[in-house]
């Protein structure tokens, strides 16, 4: 004998239900995904046994990556060169670099009345420098004292040493000569890249003028009213530093 329990359709299995239907989509979704954890894990180890393998068999440093130099730009400054007197605002406006003592409040530079504007600039004979390993022997004894007993910090006298190239040089590298091919254009760098001075270095890389301070016994006395005192403490100081003697200079 058979009974008909469903009315419609007869015996069959039951309907699942939407809730049971989620909760087994659920379950295979989290398996899926430590499926996919497990693979990764796996994978970053497989990567990882590489490169310490491959780590072991070369004992090379790792590869720099290549800097980037910007290209060389020529600005012209915003500010007017010549200037009778500063106060600490205007010192760190123009030298944003420049290290302005707490005790300063008033600049007078006086490079504007030696070098003025509307005469030109005098390129002197070429003069090169070479530096030499510390660790080289000086070729003539050096007996300069660059710090005495004595020495006074009220005055300093520091010297710019310029390295130039010839005249010839300087204009066939900043501008064509008529002789000249037209593809030299490319190589052009401007006239200030070409004249160089010479500095100390303070420290890892803090530049300095080369000169010091003034003493009474070695320079002699009254810096204020006799200007050869300083420059005595010029062509001291420098020797000491450099073991180059300024005494032959004529102009000062």
């Amino acid at each position: 004998m058979m009974h008909n329990f469903g009315g419609r359709g007869g015996i069959g299995p039951r309907p699942r239900s939407p809730r049971r239907e989620r909760r087994e989509e659920r379950v295979r979704t989290t398996r899926d995904s430590e499926r996919e954890r497990n693979e990764k894990d796996k994978e970053e180890k497989r990567e990882s046994r590489k490169r310490s393998r491959s780590r072991g068999r070369s004992r090379s440093p790792p590869r720099r990556r290549m800097r980037v130099v910007p290209r060389y730009n020529v600005q012209v400054p915003k500010i007017l060169l010549h200037m009778k007197e500063a106060n600490v605002l205007e010192l760190k406006k123009r030298y944003s670099n420049l290290y302005v003592p707490s005790d300063v409040f008033l600049a007078r530079p006086l490079w504007s009345d030696t070098f003025p504007a509307y005469r030109a600039f005098q390129f002197p004979r070429p003069v090169s420098f070479h530096i030499m390993n510390k660790e080289v022997e000086p070729v003539l004894e050096n007996d300069a004292v660059y710090d005495p007993p004595d020495v006074n910090h009220c005055y300093a006298a520091k010297v710019m040493l310029m390295a130039v190239p010839a005249v010839e040089d300087v204009f066939r590298r900043s501008c064509a000569l008529s002789e000249d091919h037209a593809d030299v254009r490319e190589c052009f760098v401007h006239p200030t890249r070409l004249i160089n001075f010479l500095v100390g270095l303070k420290g890892k890389n803090e530049t300095m003028a080369i000169g010091g301070y003034w003493s009474p016994s070695l320079d002699g006395a009254n810096p204020e009213k006799d200007p050869n005192v300083l420059i005595h403490t010029a062509i001291r100081t420098c020797k000491a530093l450099t073991g180059i003697d300024l005494a032959g200079c004529t102009t000062w």
